[in-house]
């Protein structure tokens, strides 16, 4: 399987300026596994995808599914996921885990983060 490392906690690296985000730019998600899913309705999803992410160099199994269509030599995949629990990899910052929610008023940020995914091969 090819190792696709893209960029995905930009806004968090825009947003606080932090020795831990200058040292963490970047996130790895490696593909292990891609199952096409049977008798797919027209504009729901192909394929589920399942893979290895490391954020701050802790790793996870996420899986997400996606939409996954081939024109000629190219590929394209595109996919809406969310990792339930940032935290799992020690993105605690504002975390109702970690202070409580009556301290943190509206400072408080979810434990989930979402992510659009939309790659293309040849």
């Amino acid at each position: 399987m090819r190792c696709i490392t893209r960029p995905i906690i930009p806004i968090i690296h825009k947003r606080f300026k932090k020795p831990a985000v200058e040292k963490f730019k970047e996130g790895i998600f490696k593909i292990t596994a891609v199952e096409a899913i049977k008798n797919a309705p027209v504009g729901t999803p192909t394929h589920k995808i399942t893979g290895e992410l490391t954020i701050k160099d802790k790793t996870h199994t996420e899986e997400f599914l996606a939409v996954i269509t081939k024109k000629e030599a190219t590929f394209n995949a595109t996919a809406e996921a969310e990792i339930k629990d940032r935290t799992q990899y020690d993105i605690v910052y504002n975390s109702s885990k970690f202070k409580a929610v009556s301290v943190l008023g509206d400072k408080l940020i979810q434990d989930n983060i979402k992510i659009q995914l939309d790659l293309k091969t040849n």
